[in-house]
């Protein structure tokens, strides 16, 4: 039986008489002509016996794919006979066809689907299409496949299984994601734009992960290419996008909490000569939550176009509506960390009232992405997004926690509070891309312009609503709703010119880049009369060294800067200055040619300046004034291990460390301590098998377990969060594998917290309620139709 290695790639990108680029080591045949054709326009058809026992040279260098090709079967008994785009092999002895098994081997693109769990491209880390083994920085890949099979319904959910990531702090409270990346707080990006965030963070985009490709977190600071940011990295989210090939996909889901969840995802060419593709991707939920009177619903749908009038220009235009309702369950340390003479709260308490108790946010976004191709060393493209975002937040405050001696009751001073934000923002990133030799250097030169504007506007007010007690809260009786005044208004400008360089020689690949950044901020607070004005400047790089061993193996090493303005000024007047941040990271990555598996491990240190901690000699005018001569720093090493194996075994395995530290500050009792919410060990596994053959075909089991050890939920120190091991548990089947009228529908079960245990994921007071429990068991099942 013969075999075809396919590749649905636009026969343009690597036509046969044009010339690209090839980096193919030396190997066994049929890897390098599985990776060949990964990479090209051509298909290949061959029987194991014609190229059994005969191995490729390394193939380095520029030309057209039928040169590639007979360069790897140059010194081979093979020959080979084409009709367009088909190639049949054949040797000597062997010269009769069989009939061909087409197996699809579609080169993966920087942005398209991750087939399974192994992504190879990425985008994120260069704003290129480039191979992950030639990026000189941690890197993680969440694919829809990862999502899917984990039962993820966020972001949050999404990255629970990546190393170097604290996430989930706010169980049943669902308002939007918080993540944290090596310590440090991590700013969402879609396609690599800024997403727009007011005040306190509450109008934020919370993005559908169900409207994703893939979910990509780059390690580490990331002004480079990105501007003004936080120095433990970005979590970067790419949508699905139209594609030629045909997709028609519906699910249904239900389980806990009563939910019940829609969702569809279309797409494919308008027309015969695919000129236009489209994708329309939506969902719709109606759910409760672990929390009394806490609702989790949402409405997306997300529609999005491509033209393509030439092999060479292309534009996208791309928009998504989408509107939540959910809310916030804020607990005291005491009855949830703390045990009382009552024991524990329950996981559902609610201390607010039954009908002031919710958000509700609209978003909005609207953008396009354009390409064109000069030649085929020349390129340019420009994205551009506008996103708008509202969210109108009532939520309880409680504080001052008490036990009454007579009752026994533990009480708190009780508020309702509620605030309307708005955030908007609008990104433009022009880029020019130039592919060139110089002797024998290979050089992806990259040259960009971006602009980005944030306004945000803020009304609040609150009011008092007594006490409550926490063990027996009454929920109804609650005073008028309080009245908003303005709050806080402003707008964020930053303008940036970047430059670099990925150039590749032998078998090293250098990373140089550079950025200058302008930055400008303007904030009006109206509960003080005052206006704040700031303009920063910074200068940013990364250098970074790649070597690319034959068998996948690829020692890196990379030294990398990052700034982010800081809001204020101290006492005498003077804008603080923006903190900087350093970072130098080693580690290995291992992807062999050919297997669908990847491990990496990378060792770091990280180090955040120009950090603001206390006046030592504050004015009596401003006893709470700050200067900026914090530092703290981060030390830690990551492994992460992923693998989609032929037999039906899916794997991942991570493991962080972390030693963070407090190494300068004026605060006396932080000095020498941990960050908040960063765990020194975080570990993860997730298994998931699908039998192929047998009774039980089409039948998947798939268990995981995630822990995370103790962390402070305060930069005191003063609250530690005990150490938490979870388990999570995925059935599926395909009813297809056994009754091919049934082609097409699947039934998948997730379960999360399977033994439903009890924990507080964050905690940062002992007085006032600012502590969440962690989402205790949840059970959904999806039936899902493709045709």
């Amino acid at each position: 039986m013969s075999a075809a290695f396919t590749v649905a790639v636009p026969v343009a990108a690597r036509a046969q008489d044009v010339v690209a680029k090839f980096d193919i080591p030396a190997q066994p045949l049929e890897n390098a002509l599985i990776q060949l054709g990964r990479e090209t326009s051509l298909q290949f058809f061959f029987t194991p016996e014609t190229v059994a026992g005969l191995s490729a040279p390394a193939l380095r260098g520029s030309m057209t794919p039928i040169q590639a090709l007979e360069h790897l079967l140059r010194g081979t008994p093979v020959s080979y006979r084409q009709n367009g785009r088909n190639i049949t092999l054949s040797r000597a002895a062997a010269a009769t066809q069989l009939d061909a098994v087409t197996v699809l081997g579609a080169r993966e693109t920087a942005t398209g689907p991750v087939n399974g769990y192994v992504a190879r491209r990425s985008a994120t880390a260069t704003k290129t299409d480039t191979p992950i083994l030639e990026t000189p920085q941690t890197i993680n890949v969440v694919s829809a496949d990862q999502m899917a099979a984990q039962g993820a319904t966020s972001i949050d959910e999404a990255l629970s299984y990546t190393p170097g990531v604290a996430n989930e702090f706010y169980g049943g409270a669902t308002y939007n994601d918080y993540l944290r990346l090596r310590g440090f707080a991590a700013p969402l990006y879609s396609e690599g734009m800024h997403m727009p965030s007011g005040l306190r963070d509450y109008a934020r985009l919370r993005l559908e992960p169900y409207g994703l490709e893939r979910v990509e977190v780059l390690k580490g600071p990331s002004s480079v290419l990105y501007g003004q940011g936080a120095p433990g990295g970005m979590v970067n989210a790419v949508r699905k996008r139209p594609t030629a090939e045909r997709i028609r996909q519906v699910e249904v889901t239900g389980g806990s909490y009563d939910r019940i969840q829609g969702a569809f995802d279309f797409g494919g060419a308008i027309d015969p000569e695919q000129t236009f593709l489209y994708r329309l991707t939506g969902l719709a939920r109606d759910s409760g939550t672990q929390v009394d009177y806490l609702e989790d619903n949402r409405v997306f749908i997300a529609p999005s176009l491509t033209w393509k009038p030439s092999a060479d220009t292309m534009l996208t235009i791309f928009t998504h509506y989408q509107r939540d309702v959910g809310g916030n369950s804020p607990l005291p340390a005491l009855g949830t960390l703390y045990p009382t003479e009552h024991g524990y709260l329950p996981v559902n308490t609610y201390l607010g009232y039954s009908d002031f108790n919710r958000y509700e946010r609209e978003q909005f976004s609207l953008g396009y992405e354009f390409e064109h191709r000069f030649s085929d060393m020349f390129k340019v493209r420009q994205k551009l997004e506008y996103s708008d975002v509202s969210m109108d937040y009532q939520y309880p405050y409680l504080s001052g926690i008490a036990s009454d001696a007579v009752t026994g009751a533990i009480t708190m001073n009780r508020a309702i509070w509620n605030s309307n934000d708005r955030a908007t923002a609008l990104t433009i990133d022009n880029t020019a891309q130039v592919d060139f030799v110089t002797g024998s250097l290979q050089h992806t030169a990259l040259l960009g312009v971006d602009y980005s504007r944030l306004d945000f506007d803020s009304l609040w007010g609150g009011v008092g609503a007594g006490t409550v007690d926490i063990f027996n809260p009454q929920h109804t009786g609650r005073p008028a709703d309080p009245t908003l005044y303005p709050d806080q208004d402003g707008v964020q400008y930053q303008t940036g010119f970047y430059a670099q360089d990925q150039i590749k020689w032998n078998r090293w690949v250098l990373a140089l880049g550079g950025r200058y950044d302008l930055a400008k901020n303007t904030v009006h607070d109206s509960n003080y009369g005052t206006t704040t004005r700031q303009r920063d400047e910074a200068f940013t790089g990364r250098v970074g060294l790649v070597y690319l061993f034959d068998n996948g193996i690829a020692p890196y090493a990379s030294y990398s800067t990052s700034f982010e303005p800081t809001a204020g000024a101290d006492a005498a007047g003077a804008a603080f200055k923006p903190t900087t941040a350093q970072q130098f990271e080693a580690g290995v990555r291992y992807q062999p040619s050919g297997a669908d598996s990847y491990i990496g491990i990378s060792a770091y240190q990280l180090t955040q300046k120009n950090v603001l901690t206390q006046d030592p000699s504050p004015p009596d005018t401003n006893p709470w004034a700050q200067v900026q001569t914090g530092k703290v720093r981060v030390r830690g090493i990551e492994l992460e291990g992923k693998a989609n194996l032929a037999a039906g075994l899916d794997l991942i395995a991570s493991y962080a460390y972390q030693n963070s530290e407090i190494i300068k500050t004026n605060y006396a009792a932080q000095l020498g301590n941990r960050f908040q919410l960063t765990p020194v060990h975080q570990a993860a596994l997730w298994v998931d098998y699908t039998f192929r053959t047998g009774a039980f075909e089409g039948f998947g089991l798939g268990g995981g377990v995630r822990h995370i050890a103790s962390r402070f939920g305060d930069l005191d120190n003063l609250i530690e969060l005990p150490s938490i091991t979870l388990f999570n548990a995925a059935v599926s089947y395909d009813f297809g594998k056994k009754n091919p009228s049934l082609e097409g529908l699947t039934l998948r079960v997730n379960a999360t917290n399977l033994f439903d245990k009890r924990y507080v994921a964050s905690c940062a007071s002992l007085t006032s309620a600012n502590c969440y429990y962690g989402q205790g068991r949840t059970v959904f099942a999806s039936l899902g139709y493709k045709w």
